[in-house]
């Protein structure tokens, strides 16, 4: 019974994350209605910026992934909370809100190119990290869920323990792939961002 039910919760938490993720990029959308001149011009200048300053990249990626990781340290922190629930769900809905206004962000600035601009330049950059802080919101989900049926509904078959050795496994997977996503940024990403500033 107990191996039926435990893949029916992690589905359940999933589903739950990758919702709000479509939700917030949905809203993103809504928001990118008050995109102004601003905001498209200072796109298009962090892509000068970036292929000028290329030397300066390595470090700016390494510096991103050690940030990266310690936000999902954080992240896979609130579990331990009862409040953890709402505070992933809330970092969740606005990550979906900030690439949803990214894709919107491209497509006023560069029209039908902006299409390429996404699935060129935006999409390397978050697709993996995007992947591991999911696989990350919804172990701490899962975790708080169980936090909240211990303290509230006094659930004494919740093994709290024995719960976070079986997650710790998905946060080294999670810490992992931000690894592998900072090394395909650090050889790939300049040069297709140099690729499509010549377009």
């Amino acid at each position: 019974m107990n191996s039926k039910k435990q893949p029916n919760k992690y589905s359940r938490a999933f589903e739950f994350t990758f919702i709000l993720l479509i939700v917030g990029i949905f809203v993103g959308c809504l928001l990118s209605k008050w995109i102004d001149a601003t905001d498209i011009e200072s796109l298009s200048s962090s892509f000068l910026a970036t292929v000028l300053e290329s030397s300066d990249i390595s470090f700016a990626i390494r510096s991103q992934c050690v940030s990266n990781c310690l936000f999902l340290l954080m992240i896979f922190a609130f579990g331990f909370s009862l409040w953890g629930i709402f505070a992933t769900a809330f970092i969740i809905f606005s990550k979906g809100v900030q690439v949803g206004f990214s894709c919107m962000l491209y497509l006023a600035t560069y029209n039908i190119k902006g299409i390429v601009g996404i699935l060129c330049t935006l999409i390397p950059q978050i697709l993996l990290d995007t992947i591991a802080m999911i696989l990350v919101a919804v172990v701490s989900i899962e975790v708080s869920w169980n936090l909240l049926r211990c303290a509230c509904l006094k659930d004494t078959r919740v093994k709290l323990l024995d719960i976070m050795n079986k997650k710790l496994n998905t946060l080294l997977l999670s810490l992992i792939i931000l690894i592998i996503s900072s090394w395909i940024k650090s050889i790939i990403l300049l040069k297709l961002m140099e690729w499509f500033a010549q377009l």
